[in-house]
């Protein structure tokens, strides 16, 4: 089963600021590919629960924060920021 991943436009603007500002941009770009792949597999078993049904998945130095719709397969990211080191 594949789900079908939107990234909101706040979070893509996330992702690209913190791919600008980093030193090794690579990190950023394999681990959001990483993510995004893991989001369109099996996003309900990935991350942790948060409040008003929403999700964090982490992946250094990622942290994405999203949504998921089962019954649609829909899955909605809304928030990207740096974790770990």
């Amino acid at each position: 089963m594949s789900f079908q991943v939107n990234w909101l436009p706040g979070a893509e603007d996330e992702l690209a600021a913190l791919w600008l500002e980093s030193n090794d941009r690579k990190k950023i770009a394999e681990a959001a590919e990483r993510i995004d792949s893991q989001l369109i597999s099996t996003p309900l078993t990935i991350g942790e629960s948060r409040d008003h049904g929403r999700r964090i998945c982490f992946d250094t130095p990622l942290a994405v924060i999203y949504w998921v719709d089962a019954e649609s397969q829909i899955v909605e990211v809304q928030r990207v920021r740096r974790s770990g080191s």
